[in-house]
């Protein structure tokens, strides 16, 4: 059976990976092709769906907001629980843009004092104290 907690992370670490490019190239039309297409696949199936669409457009529409992200999540967390089509849809999608992505890294890091270090390539030296 699939874990509907971690397809819903998994989905929102790609959605907010996105939505910070989105800030930082001043536009939806300048997410990565794997954003776009898991944003234009969230907005075909979820179309029947107003409740979590609004939530969807509000988490594009202000993309550094967290609380708007935090609805999103809590809403996909109750449709993918509901709907095993869409929950093993949206895992072959996730699958898919992981295996597409290139050099994409994301930490999900809770708690105090934290200390994290990530490095693709060749040749890294990382030191952490």
């Amino acid at each position: 059976m699939i874990d509907t907690s971690q397809v819903v992370e998994h989905a929102i670490t790609l959605l907010r990976s996105e939505l910070k490019t989105i800030i930082e190239r001043g536009g939806e039309c300048l997410a990565t092709e794997a954003g776009k297409s898991l944003i234009a696949w969230f907005r075909a199936r979820l179309g029947s769906k107003p409740v979590i669409q609004q939530a969807l457009t509000e988490a594009t529409a202000q993309p550094s907001s967290s609380s708007a992200l935090q609805a999103f999540r809590s809403e996909l967390q109750l449709f993918v629980a509901e709907d095993v089509a869409f929950r093993t849809e949206l895992q072959s999608l996730l699958e898919s843009s992981s295996s597409q992505s290139r050099g994409g890294q994301a930490v999900h890091v809770t708690g105090d004092s934290n200390k994290i270090a990530q490095a693709s390539g060749d040749g890294n030296t990382i030191r952490v104290s």
